[in-house]
């Protein structure tokens, strides 16, 4: 391999290093690529389980310090104002 075919950042958001086309790789060349790609797959899917803890971890601290409740407390309280004045009017 030569040297202007190494990436110079392998964590580059490029996908795509290939310089060859799949048809015309031999039985080993197309191994390592589906190893990297099956790699790939594994950090993607690493990467989403890490968002959804941090967003659950997020939201069950919401709710432990009651903001849910604050919020539909408020909600309620506008949604009952205008019905108030309404009743009030004769």
């Amino acid at each position: 391999m030569s040297k202007d075919r190494i990436p110079i950042n392998p964590f580059d958001e490029k996908k795509e290093t290939y310089h060859k086309d799949p048809k015309n790789m031999s039985l080993e060349e197309l191994e390592l690529l589906l190893y990297t790609k099956r790699m790939e797959l594994k950090l993607d899917l690493l990467r989403l389980d890490n968002k959804i803890n941090y967003a659950k971890i997020f939201l069950d601290t919401l709710v432990a310090l009651g903001i849910p409740e604050k919020i539909e407390r408020i909600v309620n309280s506008f949604l009952s104002e205008p019905q108030k004045k309404s009743d009030t009017s004769p």
